[in-house]
């Protein structure tokens, strides 16, 4: 490198977005400069090169994120809701888990699913996906209610408002992204009681268990030992209410206050033996 060149290298001072300013330009006049000179310079201004594009990021406004755009807004109860086809109300999910926002103000019904929670048959009807079951919300003070939700893409939450006189009760649903976990948040204008209650589907030969162990609420769906079924399947859920002093019977809602009810859904196992001994591993 020659002294001038050296020189104008050494010229930059004041604030840091003043000298990549220039740093900026001296590469722009000088197009050739890394075919003309030597390794050593090349080197050097490779290093400018990638402080010039950390310059252009810092230089570039945030651009909103295009989901954002959007939300899907409800004002009345959904009417095809549970089906084995495309459900009228509000839905959330990360892949693995989908939560199915049903039911009126003053009996939600929540619905979850599981991808890989399947009844193994070879035909249909009476093979495929399978519903593990869900959640009712009770709340007596919202029969009759106004019924408002929204769907939010870019967030993955159901927001949903429900409003009768002088009572407001706004529920938030959402599923964790990388846990099999669903979270309601559940908070009130005014005193009032709620009522969860988890279950699990039954029927089409499956078998189902529930209980209670300390204050985790339990609910399973299994299909085992049946004719035909190609492999068992069996799935849980549990609940546990954050708060109202350790009960999952009856959750008293206060002004000011989030009730949280955290539920939680064991992974699925799928155990790879069949009737006829063991099966092909099966890319689901």
């Amino acid at each position: 490198m020659d002294d001038g060149t050296e020189k104008k290298c050494g010229q930059f001072n004041g604030s840091w977005l003043t000298q990549l300013t220039v740093l900026r330009k001296f590469i722009i006049q000088q197009p050739l400069i890394t075919c003309t000179l030597g390794i050593k310079f090349t080197l050097k201004v490779s290093v400018l090169l990638c402080i010039i594009l950390l310059f252009n990021a810092i230089e570039t406004v945030a651009q909103p994120i295009y989901a954002g755009r959007y939300k899907t807004i409800f004002t009345t109860p959904p009417s095809n809701v549970p089906t084995a086809k495309t459900p009228d109300a509000p839905l959330t999910g990360n892949g693995d888990i989908g939560l199915t926002f049903g039911g009126e103000p003053g009996q939600l019904q929540l619905y979850f699913g599981k991808n890989d929670f399947w009844r193994a048959y070879p035909v249909y009807p009476g093979g495929g996906i399978a519903l593990p079951g869900g959640l009712n919300l009770t709340i007596d003070a919202l029969k009759g209610a106004n019924y408002y939700a929204e769907q939010l893409p870019d967030k993955g939450v159901i927001h949903a408002s429900f409003k009768k006189e002088d009572l407001t009760i706004t529920v938030d649903s959402w599923v964790a992204a990388t846990r099999n976990t669903v979270i309601i948040e559940i908070t009130a204008s005014k005193t009032c009681t709620l009522q969860p209650a988890l279950w699990a589907a039954k029927g089409n030969t499956a078998i189902n268990s529930e209980g209670a162990t300390g204050n985790v609420i339990w609910a399973t769906r299994s299909f085992e030992n049946t004719p035909l079924l190609e492999w068992p399947c069996h799935v849980a859920l549990a609940m546990r209410v954050l708060g109202n002093n350790g009960s999952n019977e009856i959750i008293t809602l206060a002004p000011g206050k989030k009730q949280l009810s955290l539920l939680l859904f064991i992974p699925i196992m799928i155990v790879q033996t069949g009737r006829k001994g063991p099966l092909k591993k099966r890319n689901r």
